[in-house]
């Protein structure tokens, strides 16, 4: 790559990175505060998994137009979009009106769904093709920062000033992301097609899922690692307050380290994915590590010690967070370069139905056992299916090449 080159992919990176963060801070707002916001709601805490589930049913369902809405407004006004959607969103949740937070929790879900698309299709443009797992799995730290910002921050601002500021807080920075984006329109929205319907359209993705068998076998594993991946990231505060008795900024700081760890796990299993060329044989290991991980949950209580609980909740994060990038470069792989929006619309679109039912079963399972980390071990079955089908296809590809 040229000087030139390498400092537009920077700058590229430097906003579609950004602009995820930010729509991942909105999905977990709720998640990274959940001890006051059930309080304020008067619900049960496992409800969180509920609104997650509404944001990710959302996102399923935007996902599905997320294709011919880039091709028809361009990527960069799309994340403008995304992010003045999930910016009122987060207004609407510290209403402190249930009803209000559900439709919320669906106006969230509807921009995080435009957020993978958009940049898949930019990155696509401007990323060397041997780099891709490695810039695709730096994109994909965004989700963890997201995380990591709401870990330390939102609790932080929650106990100073009420959660409501928390949650408008996150919703101011996606409107100053937004006038930061404004200015690449010109360059990115080029080759948008202002003579696209979404008529027609808006099954493009799901179309290429069902003639592309290697698409199927992606969207069958990340189906499996999201419902993990939200599972996580919806009920570790709730586990470490309520099963181990942590206060919620411990357990916010042990969150932040769990994302930590989850952005080092998808720079070190993008590079290895360039490296070895294999990114299905890696996405099996990285299944393997999580259902490990997941069954050890029921060995914590609240006697473990800060050194036990790490020992399973980073390598679960390291793993469970760390798979995204490896998938959305390889969607690249399998289609065309004007496909990607509608390939990745496609395969996200599972993916978030996916995390649909990851949270709201762990739900259900703890409102029998009582008990998160025992609900943690029996959602385990979910990424023993997602490596099976990773190891599958690897297979498969070897045998093919």
């Amino acid at each position: 790559m040229t000087r030139s080159a390498k400092g537009q992919l920077v700058v590229v990176l430097g906003v579609v990175t950004m602009v995820q963060a930010l729509l991942s801070l909105t999905v977990l707002a709720a998640a990274s505060i959940a001890p006051e916001i059930t309080q304020a709601y008067n619900i049960v805490p496992e409800m969180i998994g509920y609104q997650i589930s509404i944001i990710y049913f959302a996102a399923s369902a935007g996902s599905i137009v997320a294709g011919v809405v880039i091709r028809r407004f361009g990527p960069a006004t799309t994340s403008m979009i995304a992010l003045l959607i999930a910016a009122s969103g987060l207004a609407g949740l510290a209403s402190g009106l249930l009803i209000i937070a559900a439709l919320s929790a669906f106006l969230i879900g509807v921009g995080y769904a435009l957020t993978n698309p958009s940049a898949a299709r930019i990155l696509d443009k401007h990323c060397p093709p041997g780099h891709r797992n490695f810039v695709f799995s730096l994109k994909q730290t965004s989700v963890p920062i997201g995380g990591i910002i709401g870990g330390l921050a939102l609790p932080f601002i929650a106990e100073a000033a009420g959660w409501r500021i928390a949650i408008l807080t996150a919703a101011c920075l996606c409107l100053i992301a937004c006038v930061i984006v404004a200015p690449f329109r010109r360059r990115w929205d080029g080759e948008r097609e202002q003579s696209v319907r979404f008529r027609g359209g808006i099954f493009a993705g799901l179309a290429e899922l069902r003639h592309n068998r290697g698409l199927r076998s992606l969207a069958i594993t990340s189906f499996c690692f999201s419902a993990m991946q939200l599972s996580l990231m919806s009920y570790v505060v709730s586990t470490l307050v309520i099963d181990l008795h942590w206060t919620l900024v411990a357990a916010g700081a042990m969150t932040a380290v769990v994302q930590f760890f989850g952005a080092t796990g998808r720079l070190v299993w993008g590079l290895l994915a360039d490296r070895t060329g294999s990114p299905m044989a890696l996405l099996a290991t990285i299944g393997a590590i999580t259902t490990v991980a997941a069954v050890s949950m029921p060995l914590l209580s609240a006697e473990s010690t800060l050194a036990a609980v790490a020992m399973i909740l980073v390598p679960f994060g390291f793993a469970s967070i760390g798979w995204n990038g490896i998938m959305l470069a390889d969607i690249a792989r399998h289609v065309i370069p004007e496909k990607v929006g509608d390939a990745a619309g496609g395969v996200m679109a599972v993916t978030f139905i996916g995390v649909v039912i990851g949270p709201a079963t762990l739900a259900l399972v703890h409102g029998v056992t009582e008990s998160f980390p025992l609900a943690f071990f029996w959602l385990a079955l979910l990424p023993i299916i997602g490596a099976v089908t990773a190891l599958r296809a690897h297979i498969r590809a070897r045998h093919a090449r």
